[in-house]
């Protein structure tokens, strides 16, 4: 929303802006309520959704968090709330590009450089389990606005 109304600002310099270009922001109101209650929702069942998310992983493989004797479990929870804590903010904002630039593309590169590569390996697997465990926390009516916020996590962090 916020880069959409600064690139607006940018397009429409020197006139009025017409009713196609503000559609935008009738639409953004619209889905305000149902935007604020799915952060609401993600944030009061945050550790819910973590636990759950966790003991699917562990469903598939006990040792998914151990590597060579270490174990990264404290690691994958932290990373799983900061994500948790940035969709939810995405949520509110409706800006993906925001998001992409600001923290997906670093933590990315962080992941790809400290995680155990058997993490690696299935970290897509994981956003997909966490994907479905958000998803049955949130109304219907919810979903298009997680979905494609989801979906960029999947396509950044999940490969």
């Amino acid at each position: 929303m916020l880069n959409q109304l600064s690139q607006l600002t940018l397009q429409a310099d020197g006139r009025f802006a017409n009713r196609e270009e503000l559609s935008f922001i009738r639409d953004y109101i619209a889905s305000s309520e149902t935007r604020v209650s799915a952060y609401r929702k993600l944030r009061d069942q945050r550790g819910v959704i973590a636990l759950e998310t966790e003991q699917q992983i562990l469903n598939i493989d006990r040792e998914y968090f151990v590597e060579n004797g270490q174990n990264f479990k404290d690691k994958f929870s932290r990373d799983q709330d900061i994500s948790l804590r940035y969709t939810a903010a995405t949520v509110l904002s409706g800006d993906l590009e925001r998001l992409k630039q600001s923290i997906l593309l670093w933590t990315r590169t962080i992941i790809q450089s400290s995680k155990p590569q058997k993490c690696k390996q299935l970290t897509g697997v994981s956003h997909q389990i966490k994907t479905d465990v958000i998803l049955e926390k949130l109304d219907p009516e919810e979903h298009p606005h997680v979905r494609p916020i989801l979906a960029l996590n999947q396509s950044i962090l999940g490969s």
